[in-house]
């Protein structure tokens, strides 16, 4: 028997089990546009969008941001589009999802996608590693512009996090708007590279804008008995409530010539169902030389990378991961430690297939790159964790508010660390988000007895 409060069931529809009829596509721009419309890291680097109390119900599966991304002269973004640093959702006064590191989420995130997905949507999506485009007369196409889809990565508004209809009518407490949607927006050194080499022209710079930026919803009409259910539940007191799944990033750091590490992620969420972690420099400079490196600093590392050496070998220099384990209270995780071989780490790749179920996904992370060496030790690596307990489709983590202690993350590399490492780690649990009369909206921990979040 799921743990759902009762008040769910039946009132918030799948978006695949109810078709919505009269369906009206909304395009919303920045309230904070200026005059030429242009957002950047140096000028106005926040997108806000204040969504309002439309009519009908909203449809997530059909949300997405577009903008139009240009690139300055003689620099241009490798291995994806990834502008956003930030993203938090308000509803009304409920601060409802802030995620944090953003960029680095989304770069994992499109590292799993399925092989085909990534060629197919290559040109609509910026992110073009599947179809054999590294080079920098590839890329120049971005200092025209170049119109780009963003999916949000959201528990509440994305397409591929959240599968029931949103009740946006009913969230019109806070006065201006329903639901307001922030991004902030990256460095350019973050993912963007020059080809320039130890030329690099005078005024040289490495950066972007985004214009004519919109944010695209579709609003549908659903069965009107479902809405005078919806008026009965509420206007006698009670509560509705929508689940969802939203990241909440941790950051942890390894200082360089350190070998063993024993880290905590203080998550004090009620039902934590996975962690991701990638691991990047502390310290890194704008990339000037893209053509003799073709690196991006974005690129994860811990993977093995050239398999012709051993990780015992003098000459091995890789950050290379040996070993890893979770543990949190008295259970491991896995039970036996995780370890890597002296010419690889797909031990850890089959690991993070396995517990994250995407062996049979095609993921874009377990293939090659044309020139043969593995997208897992070629900027792909990541740690990943399950803690999946049951087939409830809301509560089936592990309660790590229940005893106060952190998850903790015990890790060794194979040599010691040739430079200051940072661990960034996405920790993806469920919450529920409760209307209550007159739009009052709450944020609770998706457990039975529904503790507030802290």
């Amino acid at each position: 028997m799921s743990a759902v409060p009762s008040q769910l069931l039946g009132l918030v529809p799948r978006v695949s089990g109810l078709k919505g009829i009269n369906n009206r596509i909304h395009e919303i721009y920045p309230v904070n546009a200026s005059l030429s419309s242009q957002f950047s890291p140096q000028s106005v680097d926040t997108l806000q969008f204040n969504i309002a109390a439309l009519p009908g119900w909203l449809n997530p599966t059909r949300s997405y941001l577009k903008f139009n991304f240009k690139a300055d002269a003689g620099s241009f973004p490798v291995g994806g589009i990834y502008p956003f640093s930030r993203m938090d959702l308000r509803v009304g006064n409920s601060m409802v999802e802030s995620v944090q590191n953003y960029h680095v989420l989304q770069k994992m995130l499109s590292n799993m996608e399925p092989y085909c997905a990534k060629k197919t949507n290559a040109h609509k999506s910026g992110d073009w590693r599947a179809n054999n485009l590294d080079s920098a007369s590839d890329f120049a196409r971005f200092e025209k512009g170049q119109v780009v889809e963003h999916g949000i990565i959201s528990g509440v508004l994305g397409r591929d996090f959240n599968e029931h209809y949103i009740p946006i009518s009913y969230f019109a407490n806070s006065g201006g708007e329903a639901i307001q949607l922030s991004f902030y927006l990256n460095e350019a050194r973050e993912f963007m590279a020059r080809a320039d080499g130890g030329m690099i022209p005078d005024g040289a710079t490495t950066g972007y804008v985004l214009e004519n930026v919109c944010l695209v919803i579709e609003c549908v009409e659903l069965p009107i008995n479902l809405t005078t259910r919806m008026d009965k539940e509420l206007y006698s007191g009670s509560k509705v409530s929508l689940p969802f799944k939203t990241f909440r990033s941790h950051t942890n750091h390894i200082p360089q010539g350190s070998q063993n590490a024993e880290l905590s992620i203080n998550e004090n969420s009620a039902d934590l169902e996975a962690s991701l972690t990638a691991i990047r420099p502390q310290v890194y400079s704008p990339i000037y030389d893209y053509a003799d490196d073709g690196k991006s600093n974005l690129d994860f590392v811990g993977g093995h990378l050239d398999f012709t050496k051993s990780d015992l070998e003098s000459g091995f220099t890789e950050d290379k991961v040996g070993s890893v384990q979770w543990r949190f209270g008295t259970n491991l995780y896995p039970q036996r430690r995780l370890e890597t071989s002296a010419h690889d780490s797909k031990d850890v790749l089959l690991h993070t297939l396995a517990t994250l179920d995407k062996f049979d996904d095609d993921a874009w992370l377990g293939g090659l790159n044309y020139d043969g060496t593995p997208n897992w030790d070629n900027g792909a690596f990541m740690l990943a964790q399950s803690f999946k307990s049951s087939r409830d489709d809301y509560n089936n983590g592990i309660a790590a508010a229940s005893i106060g202690g952190p998850l903790e993350l015990s890790i060794s590399l194979a040599k010691p660390a040739t430079k200051a490492l940072k661990l960034e780690t996405f920790c993806r649990a469920n919450y529920t988000l409760n209307l209550s009369k007159g739009g009052a909206t709450s944020v609770l921990n998706s457990n039975k007895a529904e503790q507030p979040v802290a």
